[in-house]
């Protein structure tokens, strides 16, 4: 450290730098930005639902999404899991009748072919049909 006249000398560690190497690697999984694991989690849901909001994601698809999140051990499970809510069909049943939102245009114009009727387009290029 620059010092002269060897008073200090006992003061500092000395080894040679391989040792040094091997003292910091075993402190580098204590190493983070984060102070726990839960808050990591916390930090990347609210991210992930500011951006299902960014994207013009509904309350009633936000909520689910909030409750995904809420129920899964990781982030990465909690988006699997919502990717298979997405890909499942919309399909709604009610007294009167049978109902299905359709998406996409060539989703749309093949329901209409099969015989379903135009209810109302929704956002994100959905439209809610009743079977005919």
């Amino acid at each position: 450290m620059g010092h002269k006249g060897g008073y200090l000398d006992e003061s500092y560690f000395r080894a040679e730098e391989e040792r040094h190497l091997a003292e910091y690697r075993k402190a580098i999984p204590h190493l983070t930005v984060y102070a726990t694991p839960m808050e990591e989690k916390g930090l990347r849901s609210r991210m992930l639902l500011d951006f299902a909001k960014l994207q013009g994601y509904g309350e009633t698809e936000l909520k689910r999404l909030g409750g995904v999140l809420a129920r899964a051990k990781d982030v990465d499970e909690a988006i699997k899991e919502f990717r298979r809510f997405k890909e499942e069909p919309e399909t709604m049943h009610d007294g009167d009748g049978k109902y299905h939102v359709a998406k996409g245009e060539s989703e749309l114009i093949q329901r209409l072919h099969d015989g379903w009727k135009l209810i109302q387009p929704l956002n994100h290029e959905k439209y809610l049909l009743q079977h005919s």
